[in-house]
C-alpha cells in the first residue's frame, strides 16, 4: 500500500473537529466515486463551485492521504478500516480522527438522507461494470448510524379540519384516497403545507392541502 505523504499545511485540518475530519478520511478511503468537491459539498456543507474541493483536500493531504489511497477500502466498515490502517501506518492523527468519527455518528436525518441520495446519484453515473465489481465484494453488512430529527409542533385541529373538508378526496388529483387506515377505517390522506413550516409557512387551514401519498411525494420530489 502506498505510504502516507503528509503535508505541513494545517489550515483546513484545524478548521474542523476530529469527528468531521475522520468522516472525510473514512469516506475518501471507502468511496471511490466521491471526489474532493463532493466531499466539500456533502460532508462539509461547502459550495464546491467556490471551494473547488480544497477544504477536504487540505484535510486529507495533512493526514497524508492522496489519490493513490482513494477507495482502497471500498465497501469496508469503519472498524475494518481502522484496524487495517493501524496495522500499516504509524499515524496517531489519522487513527484518532477515524476513531472520533466512529464514536460520534449522530447526524440530522435530513442531512443523512441528502448524503445518501447524493451517493446514489454518484453510483448511477459510474460505469456499470465498476459498480458490479464493487457489489461482488460487498458483504451486505452495514453500519448502524444514529440520526436526529427536528419536528414542528403542529396543531391537530388544522389536520383534522383539512381531512374533514375533503371527505376522502385528494385535493390535487381529485381521486379518492388509495386505501383506508388500518386503525380506524378512515381515508388515508396526508396534510401538506403549501408554504413549508421550515420556510416560515403558517400552520393554518388556508396553507394546507389534503393529498393522496402519490401527489404528496410528487410535490416534494417530482420534476
Amino acid at each position: 500500500m502506498d505510504p502516507l505523504k503528509k503535508s505541513e499545511r494545517t489550515r483546513e485540518y484545524k478548521s474542523y473537529p476530529s469527528s468531521v475530519r475522520g468522516q472525510i478520511a473514512y469516506v475518501f478511503l471507502r468511496e471511490k466515486t466521491l471526489g474532493h468537491r463532493g466531499l466539500d459539498q456533502i460532508y462539509l456543507g461547502k459550495d464546491p463551485a467556490y471551494t473547488k474541493g480544497f477544504q477536504s483536500m487540505g484535510i486529507l493531504h495533512y493526514l497524508g492521504l492522496v489519490n493513490a489511497h482513494h477507495g482502497i477500502f471500498t465497501g469496508s466498515r469503519i472498524d475494518e478500516i481502522i484496524m487495517e490502517v493501524s496495522k500499516i501506518y504509524d499515524s496517531e492523527e489519522l487513527i484518532s480522527d477515524l476513531n472520533a468519527f466512529r464514536n460520534y455518528k449522530v447526524i440530522e436525518q435530513k442531512s443523512f438522507d441528502e448524503q445518501f441520495q447524493s451517493r446514489v446519484k454518484a453510483s448511477l453515473k459510474d460505469d456499470r461494470e465498476i459498480r458490479k465489481l464493487r457489489l461482488s465484494k460487498y458483504d451486505g453488512i452495514i453500519n448502524k448510524i444514529q440520526t436526529i430529527t427536528y419536528s414542528f409542533e403542529r396543531n391537530p385541529d388544522v389536520v383534522a379540519e383539512a381531512l374533514m373538508r375533503v371527505n376522502g378526496i385528494c385535493e390535487r388529483c381529485k381521486k379518492p384516497a388509495p386505501f383506508l387506515r388500518k386503525n380506524d377505517g378512515t381515508a388515508y390522506l396526508e396534510v401538506h403545507h403549501k408554504i413549508p413550516l421550515s420556510e416560515n409557512g403558517l400552520d393554518l387551514l388556508d396553507n394546507v392541502l389534503a393529498l393522496c401519498p402519490n401527489c404528496h411525494r410528487e410535490i416534494h420530489h417530482g420534476a
